[in-house]
């Protein structure tokens, strides 16, 4: 698919998609209007399915940056109280790991 090709079915696309913020929710209306139904429910249905999997793959790249900086950050408490406490007995540790969900609506 050429360039000129691939601009002009993104402006078909565009053009009967509509996205709006449903007020005083966290919900997003969309839909598409074409002669072709199956298209239309196609085009909103991967929209959907795009913006979810990228959620999740932003979330999931956010945990495991706070993740790795947790586990430096402890590394550093270890060495500290090891340098500091080197004679005394061996310090127990646990690791919780915290996780809220928010039901999907």
């Amino acid at each position: 698919m050429t360039t000129g090709e691939r601009l002009a079915l993104i402006g078909l696309i565009k053009g009967g998609l509509h996205v709006q913020i449903v007020p005083s929710t966290q919900m997003v209306d969309i839909s598409y209007r074409s002669n072709d139904p199956k298209l239309a429910t196609d085009v909103v249905n991967k929209l959907v399915d795009t913006y979810i999997d990228e959620d999740l793959r932003s979330k999931f790249d956010r945990t495991m940056h706070v993740s790795i900086w947790l586990q430096k950050q402890l590394e550093g408490l270890r060495q500290a109280a090891g340098t500091r406490n080197a004679s005394s007995p061996t310090i127990k540790s646990s690791t919780i790991l915290w996780v809220q969900t928010r039901p999907q609506i």
